[in-house]
């Protein structure tokens, strides 16, 4: 008897520390939902990030936007905290976050969430693809934005809100201005790690070099690398103009952004607070098309006046840029990888 009431002694003390660790223990895909808030009415926590900083257009609509439409039209039940210059961590780091809903919400370039099984995103990003910012801006809010953005949420783990700008990707370098792909050659351009960015610098005769966003500068003014592929704002935004001479207006592809969400949040929130989510997206994006312009208009003489001389090109010499990246167009079944938006990108691009 005394033997048998030891061991039931026993098995009950190796349970107990077992319980509590099992109740201690946080959850990373649950801690930030609606229901545990509710609960302890707690506003939700919607913590937003990105790679760039709060002086680029796309951290202005973040905290002078985004956050005051939601905070406000969410009568405080959600509290946005926003994170931007990489805190958080890179891009890919940042998506991997949204998969855990240990970050709720981040601006997340299209050619990063393609790494994630999403290969026909890279239609979005095909050289010379848009023929103009605003053409851009209309097929994305359109059919071909809406098919992108399917298949996110059970591919992926986040869903797009609404597709936006990073830039209108271009070209910079130390060694000598480009005014012709020949000029790219022998060149170290820093690129995402990300397939159809290192295909369209090979197309143009560079080498591409993956490198984290948040380490370019450093690169650049170390010579790690001797140039870099972004739009005019984020080189200005970032300072790279102060350790590049350079700067030519190719445009040689429109790289788009999205308004990612992570679906576990997603999927946590009531019908109105996504509803109040959604119209902060939309209404964030809308108005960060205006300050992309407005701050190309601003910081073009600034960078000049700084030293770096910028090059636009002539119709002719793009030309140049769309025939060299053609190739690029060649390797389309392999880069994008689904039949529809190989079809829709193709009949864009033969407008």
């Amino acid at each position: 008897m005394k033997k048998k009431l030891l061991a039931l002694t026993l098995a009950l003390a190796m349970s107990l520390p077992l319980v509590a660790c099992g109740e201690d223990a946080p959850s990373s895909t649950t801690g930030n939902n609606a229901s545990s808030s509710a609960s302890t009415g707690d506003p939700i926590i919607m913590k937003v990030a990105g790679t760039f900083n709060d002086e680029s257009f796309m951290g202005i609509y973040l905290h002078e936007y985004f956050k005051p439409y939601v905070d406000e039209h969410s009568n405080g039940r959600i509290s946005v905290e926003i994170y931007t210059n990489s805190v958080l961590g890179s891009d890919r780091e940042l998506v991997e976050g949204m998969q855990m809903n240990t970050i709720q919400a981040a601006v997340s370039p299209v050619n990063v969430i393609a790494n994630f099984n999403m290969p026909k995103l890279n239609a979005i990003s095909m050289p010379y693809l848009f023929q103009s910012r605003e053409d851009a801006y209309e097929q994305l809010d359109g059919e071909f934005g809406a098919y992108m953005a399917e298949g996110l949420p059970e591919t992926v783990g986040i869903r797009s809100l609404r597709w936006g700008e990073s830039a209108i990707r271009c070209l910079s370098s130390n060694v000598r201005p480009i005014l012709t792909p020949a000029d790219c050659k022998g060149q170290k351009f820093r690129v995402m790690e990300a397939a159809i960015d290192m295909a369209i610098i090979e197309a143009l005769g560079g080498s591409p070099t993956p490198m984290a966003f948040n380490e370019l500068y450093t690169g650049l003014q170390q010579g790690t690398v001797d140039g870099q592929d972004n739009g005019l704002v984020m080189t200005y935004s970032m300072k790279f103009h102060e350790v590049q001479k350079y700067y030519t207006v190719s445009e040689q592809y429109f790289l788009a952004n999205g308004f990612i969400v992570s679906e576990i949040f997603w999927q946590s929130l009531p019908d109105d607070l996504k509803q109040v989510v959604q119209d902060g997206a939309d209404y964030a994006m809308e108005k960060g098309r205006e300050i992309v312009v407005q701050q190309e208009a601003e910081f073009t003489p600034i960078m000049e006046e700084a030293g770096m001389e910028i090059t636009y090109l002539t119709d002719e010499q793009k030309a140049a840029f769309k025939e060299a990246t053609s190739t690029v167009w060649d390797r389309i079944d392999e880069l994008v990888q689904d039949e529809k938006a190989i079809e829709m990108a193709e009949t864009l691009y033969a407008r």
